[in-house]
């Protein structure tokens, strides 16, 4: 009893009491372990009664496991079921054969559409999810589009419980701004690569990272023939000012690295 909380002895004192009073021969327990650093922690163990051939109990054979990561998760998702106003995003809990364990309010609300139902079978995205999840062991993000809002998912698995919890955000306004960068991006490059004028730019190590518009053109070398080459090395600058092209080169380079 050493090896039990304080809290915990009463209640496993009980359950070998009543597993074999009732000649259980297969059963689990959780109670809280102490470590001989007195580290508390939940242990599961599952025990089998070995009898003689009178019926008396000879050996208590149990084989125990950590489940303390296990113990935090579901008080967590106790504490999400307990204060639904506290928590505006989606919780949800889904059992390794897809079936919804959990669903606090806000989920309730925000994902009527996906008409989730404790008990129920869940949607074949979330079933997916959870399926690599359980598979692999590991959590991953799973990023869902619901009408006009966009629901990032972490995607955190309980293995040794069979379930995994999903903690959803919304996301749509960075979303948002993402599609308005790229759509901002790809004018840009249109732009650029149909203008008249030539646009060449390069890293600070003074290597061609872009060659468009009239680029081409003007100094004769390709797209293919430039990028990620030296632009000193182009011999598209007159000699007598290769000097002083590289030293204003060298005066740039050096405020950007000091900005």
């Amino acid at each position: 009893l050493r090896l039990v909380a304080p809290v915990d002895r009463r209640r496993v004192v009980d359950y070998y009491v009543t597993q074999t009073r009732l000649g259980v021969l297969d059963a689990a327990c959780e109670f809280r372990a102490l470590r001989k650093d007195g580290v508390i922690l939940w242990a599961e163990q599952r025990t089998r009664i070995v009898r003689d051939g009178a019926g008396k109990v000879i050996e208590y054979r149990n084989v125990i496991r950590n489940a303390t990561e296990r113990k935090r998760t579901e008080e967590e998702i106790k504490s999400l079921a307990k204060f639904p106003s506290e928590n505006p995003n989606p919780v949800l809990r889904i059992a390794r054969d897809g079936t919804l364990l959990y669903l606090n309010e806000a989920g309730v609300s925000l994902l009527a559409d996906w008409h989730l139902q404790v008990g129920k079978e869940t949607p074949p995205m979330l079933r997916e999810a959870v399926f690599q999840s359980m598979h692999n062991g590991t959590s991953q993000v799973l990023d869902l589009k619901y009408g006009e809002r966009v629901y990032s998912f972490h995607v955190a698995p309980v293995a040794d419980a069979g379930y995994v919890n999903l903690y959803g955000r919304d996301i749509t306004k960075r979303k948002w701004a993402e599609e308005a960068l790229r759509e901002s991006e790809q004018r840009l490059n249109f732009h650029i690569n149909n203008s008249p004028m030539a646009t060449v730019e390069w890293d600070s190590n003074i290597i061609v990272t872009r060659w468009a518009g009239e680029a081409e053109k003007i100094f004769g070398w390709s797209s293919a023939e430039t990028l990620s080459k030296p632009i000193m090395n182009l011999h598209m600058i007159y000699d007598e000012d290769i000097p002083h092209v590289q030293k204003v080169m060298e005066r740039l380079t050096d405020g950007i690295s000091k900005n």
